[in-house]
């Protein structure tokens, strides 16, 4: 997904009953081979991205991979196994 930083998403959030939310500021950053080594120390998994946006509850970053992403969407699945979907608002 082409990402522009003050474009606004809607965050589909299952920790939040499936909820939608405007979400800010959306960065996903590919993890490298040292921050990967980082993580598979602390937490015993191998993240390949590190997901981070704003929402109305403050700044939110979650660690995981990214399943699929297109130009509308993109789908995560962070390290405890909850899966989220991001998608573009269109105006």
């Amino acid at each position: 997904m082409k990402i522009r930083p003050m474009e606004k998403f809607l965050w589909e959030a299952p920790i939040m009953g499936g909820n939608r939310r405007t979400v800010f500021h959306l960065r996903i950053v590919e993890l490298n081979k040292e921050e990967k080594k980082k993580y598979i120390d602390k937490f015993g998994v191998n993240p390949s991205h590190i997901i981070s946006f704003r929402d109305c509850d403050g700044h939110r970053t979650y660690l995981g991979w990214v399943i699929e992403e297109n130009d509308n969407y993109v789908r995560f699945k962070t390290i405890n196994g909850q899966l989220h979907r991001i998608e573009k608002i269109f105006r």
